[in-house]
């Protein structure tokens, strides 16, 4: 599994380019970005490739510079789902979802070494760090969230959020069939700010689109370095 659950995890070595200007008008129908689906994603290094079956949910996904690393999905029958992470031939880990009356994933299990971690979500449906985090949701976006680490001597990290509100979200989870782990705010971020445990961070959003109104660039800019870190993105229609 390429995505990464966190926002505020994504602060990775940023690549500096010239920011965006295009700004063309995004997809306004719920139903249409329900039913998109990404094709490619490319990042900093490499560029995923992501397979879906009839019901979009993602069965495969791998890395087009190198085929030989790569996950399979396996749905089973009684709300439980199956990754598997290979290395060429080789399976590197495999670990088993168990899922909610509502489809999101409640308990993974590592089938390598049979450790079982515990997902939380809110009222709403959203994924939760740990069971004490305190998220604010409004007009369907993810707001605000505080949250205590472990091993950081209890002090709290605290994500905002703001967004564009004539944009939605083409590019969360559910758009890389990973319908499973709750829901992704409807918008398009346009700023993240984070304090506390882990330092200081302050990034803005920009966004190009393609003839659809999908997002086909997002770019990233460290409002600390100046940098900006950019994502591309296709589709399977």
């Amino acid at each position: 599994m390429f995505a990464v659950l966190g926002l505020a995890s994504c602060k990775k070595d940023e690549v500096t380019t010239t920011p965006s200007t295009n700004q063309t008008s995004s997809l306004t129908d719920t139903l249409v970005v329900a039913k998109t689906r990404i094709k490619t994603k490319f990042d900093k290094d490499h560029t995923s490739y992501y397979l879906y079956d009839a019901n979009g949910r993602q069965i495969k996904s791998y890395y087009v510079d190198d085929n030989s690393y790569y996950s399979t999905m396996e749905y089973l029958s009684n709300n439980q789902i199956v990754e598997k992470n290979y290395h060429g031939d080789t399976l590197r880990d495999s670990r088993k979802y168990t899922l909610n009356e509502k489809g999101y994933v409640v308990y993974t299990e590592s089938l390598d070494n049979k450790t079982i971690d515990t997902t939380y979500y809110d009222v709403n449906g959203f994924h939760k760090f740990t069971n004490n985090d305190q998220l604010t949701i409004e007009n369907g976006n993810l707001m605000k969230r505080i949250y205590t680490p472990e091993n950081t001597n209890n002090e709290s990290v605290i994500e905002t959020y703001t967004y564009y509100m004539d944009k939605l979200n083409t590019i969360g989870l559910k758009n890389e069939g990973e319908i499973y782990w709750g829901k992704d705010s409807k918008n398009l971020i346009k700023t993240e700010k984070a304090y506390g445990a882990y330092g200081d961070y302050s990034a803005t959003y920009t966004y190009e689109f393609d003839t659809k109104g999908r997002v086909s660039k997002k770019m990233t800019k460290n409002e600390s370095t100046g940098n900006i870190y950019t994502s591309s993105y296709t589709y399977t229609d």
